[in-house]
């Protein structure tokens, strides 16, 4: 396998135009293909951190996302919580338009920093929390963009340390040992930056939707917005359909006040509304108990007010 060397991918990268989101299906999957080909037209392809068999997420594992009610039309389906539908699938971090990606979070307060950009909604909204678990242990088949820069008080830190010296390794056998760290530097800066997913999405569309049976299950990559001190997830969707991430509960709440003690750190007041217990495919809504509220307080570590 021939890699692309990194000042040439620097330059691959700037040819790349955005794929709209007002294309239809059969046009994205053209236009990516055009695209993908501006970095491997010569046969060279760029270099990712690539694990066959991760064994994270492990049975059990909770998993976060946050969503406000302009983005819950049936509250009482399952199915709401979930990647939205491939018509209206826009492009972000890790999808291309028409093929959604299942976001979450492996910190509750990350996902919550993650929609906190959208400021206008925050206190005229309702909004749900939901609560996920992975159903099996199995290993997995991951594109990990958390092998540079990981702060240690970061939940994947421990993984990160474990893993480096085969990560490393693996890129030896391409790249020059002096090389390795700019390379990785280099492509989890371009796929974490802010305001471009033009690159990112590309490279998770590759990984997540190839014509291959064993398409990727999982990218996982830092949260820009909380300095990397908690990690999202773009899970493939088949792994919902099948059940190996599963809905278990939805916490409504609304928002009464909210100030922010730094970037990734505020207090709140809030008023914890209904809890939706997920029953296959319905969620079944019902006043908190006491320990709904324990449980909630004890997952996201903001004080309350």
């Amino acid at each position: 396998m021939a890699i692309v060397p990194l000042a040439e991918l620097q330059q691959r990268i700037q040819t790349l135009d955005v794929i709209d989101n007002a294309l239809d299906k059969a046009a994205v999957w053209q236009k990516y293909l055009a695209e993908n080909g501006k970095l491997t037209f010569d046969g060279n392809t760029p270099l990712f951190a690539f694990h066959p068999k991760s064994p994270m997420p492990v049975k059990g594992q909770r998993l976060f996302r946050v969503t406000g009610d302009w983005a819950i039309p049936y509250e009482h389906l399952a199915s709401t919580y979930q990647h939205p539908p491939e018509a209206i699938a826009s492009r972000q971090r890790c999808n291309l338009p028409k093929h959604p990606a299942f976001y979450c979070g492996d910190v509750w307060s990350i996902s919550f920093f993650e929609v906190l950009q959208d400021k206008d909604h925050l206190f005229d909204t309702t909004y749900y929390f939901s609560h996920w678990e992975v159903q099996l242990d199995r290993t997995w088949r991951a594109l990990s963009f958390l092998f540079s820069g990981l702060p240690p008080e970061n939940p994947m830190y421990g993984y990160v340390q474990q893993n480096t010296t085969v990560v490393i390794n693996y890129f030896k056998q391409f790249l020059p040992a002096a090389e390795v760290k700019h390379y990785l530097d280099f492509y989890h800066s371009e796929f974490t930056k802010t305001g471009s997913h033009t690159f990112s999405s590309l490279v998770s569309h590759q990984f997540l939707y190839n014509d291959d049976p064993q398409s990727g299950d999982f990218v996982f990559y830092p949260s820009v917005q909380a300095e990397h001190l908690g990690n999202n997830f773009a899970f493939n969707p088949k792994l919902i359909a099948a059940g190996e991430i599963a809905l278990v509960k939805v916490y409504k709440i609304k928002i009464h006040e909210l100030k922010k003690t730094s970037d990734v750190a505020f207090t709140w007041r809030y008023e914890l509304l209904n809890i939706g217990d997920a029953n296959v495919d319905n969620v079944i809504w019902r006043g908190p108990t006491d320990a709904d509220i324990q449980e909630f307080e004890h997952h996201f570590p903001a004080s309350k007010t």
